[in-house]
């Protein structure tokens, strides 16, 4: 069994590679993470904006990131990943710090629009890279990494963001900066792509329908994932839960869990086997719960711990779960496909709130946490239900 393959030009992978490709992470959720605490400062300064206005500015990125990170799949058929790379991380820059100049609530949302398309170009490459060149737990342990990461950026983002708040709520936006170190490093390490592949197998139209299935679970799972972030800081702010700069500590604590706990999946995956998305689920429940009946900053870091800790392990599961599906002339396509469902999360995540507070008659944090309990359990028991009507199929078989 081979552990690593070479690259285009002949050569292996070097440390420094494999160090780049597992550093491009630091992004895929940058553009939200920096942003939510300052989302409570955003809405007192705009105040005549609504709150799905306010909470799509951290989501707005999304809705092109969507579409973009496909296209990164489709375009690595005929251009070098290292230059569809280097484009996308310099939009992500540029476009990432123009809203601190900004003074319209619109304007900012378009900005952010434009943001989605650097994060869209850039988020399916390094999965693309790791299952392309590495198998089994190798190649499990590294998506893992990713994981854990990406959200070492969530919590250095959001405790730098808490601290930038003192000075005003534009400064988050000038975290944006790190991009272009990053793209520097990107330059000198990104591997470079391998041959290209056959047309008549790679594109989006070829991919086998488990792709878009893996899609629709990443979607829902970062649907879920994502409450926490767009409400907490207004939670917090509203129900005057500890001061304005505990605010960026408190969004850390979710991306805290998975940078502990996303590198040990392999071992989750061995202990828990099929009942891994289950207690995932119900990792959610549990921290959701916990957040509904929080009034101390110490409780409701609790309670985003939690729910970290049911994304770390479900995330880098649902990427590993493609690699068998997918043949190596798919593995672009299908990964920008998969990683979209990380934006699709993001952005119906609001929408999931606004009409669970307009059915619910309420839209306060605390109801909405009380939904996501419900709504995770539901999730848990019919994924439990699945698993173990497969596992009997199996066993008849």
């Amino acid at each position: 069994m081979k552990a690593e393959t070479s690259s285009a030009s002949g050569a292996a992978l070097t440390r420094f590679n494999i160090f780049v490709v597992l550093l491009i992470p630091l992004v895929w959720t940058f553009e939200a993470s920096s942003i939510g605490p300052a989302l409570g400062r955003i809405a007192e300064t705009f105040s005549l904006a609504s709150d799905l206005q306010i909470k799509l500015v951290m989501t707005m990125p999304f809705i092109t990131a969507i579409i973009f990170s496909a296209v990164s799949g489709m375009l690595a058929r005929y251009i070098d990943r290292k230059t569809i790379l280097i484009i996308g991380l310099v939009i992500y820059g540029v476009t990432g710090m123009m809203p601190a100049w900004l003074n319209d609530i619109n304007s900012i949302l378009v900005v952010r629009l434009l943001t989605g398309i650097g994060v869209g170009l850039v988020s399916p490459i390094p999965n693309a890279i790791i299952t392309e060149r590495f198998e089994g737990e190798k190649m499990r342990r590294l998506l893992g990494m990713t994981s854990s990461i990406s959200m070492v950026a969530n919590v250095i983002a959001s405790l730098v963001s808490g601290m930038l708040l003192a000075y005003g709520w534009q400064y988050p936006f000038y975290t944006f900066a790190i991009v272009f170190v990053i793209a520097l490093l990107a330059l000198a390490g990104t591997p470079a792509a391998l041959p290209q592949r056959a047309a008549s197998t790679g594109g989006i139209r070829n991919l086998p329908p488990a792709v878009f299935a893996l899609f629709a679970f990443m979607t829902l799972n970062f649907a879920i994932q994502a409450i926490i972030t767009t409400s907490v800081a207004m939670f917090m702010t509203a129900d005057h839960i500890g001061e304005p700069w505990m605010i960026g500590i408190v969004i850390s604590f979710p991306g805290l869990a998975c940078f502990v706990l996303s590198p040990f999946y392999p071992e989750a995956l061995r202990v828990l086997k099929s009942l891994l998305i289950p207690v995932s689920f119900l990792l959610y429940a549990l921290g959701y719960y916990v957040l509904a009946g929080a009034h101390t900053p110490t409780i409701v870091s609790l309670g985003a711990f939690i729910v970290g800790a049911g994304n770390a392990m479900l995330t880098p599961h649902i990427l590993a779960m493609a690699s068998g599906r997918i043949t190596l002339d798919q593995h672009d396509a299908a990964y920008g496909v998969i990683t979209a469902g990380i934006g699709a999360g993001v952005v119906a995540s609001p929408f999931f709130q606004s009409l669970a507070s307009a059915i619910g008659g309420s839209g306060a944090p605390r109801f909405l946490y009380l939904v996501a309990t419900g709504t995770a359990i539901v999730i848990a028991v019919v994924s439990f239900a699945v698993s173990r009507s497969t596992h009997r199929v199996v066993a008849h078989d």
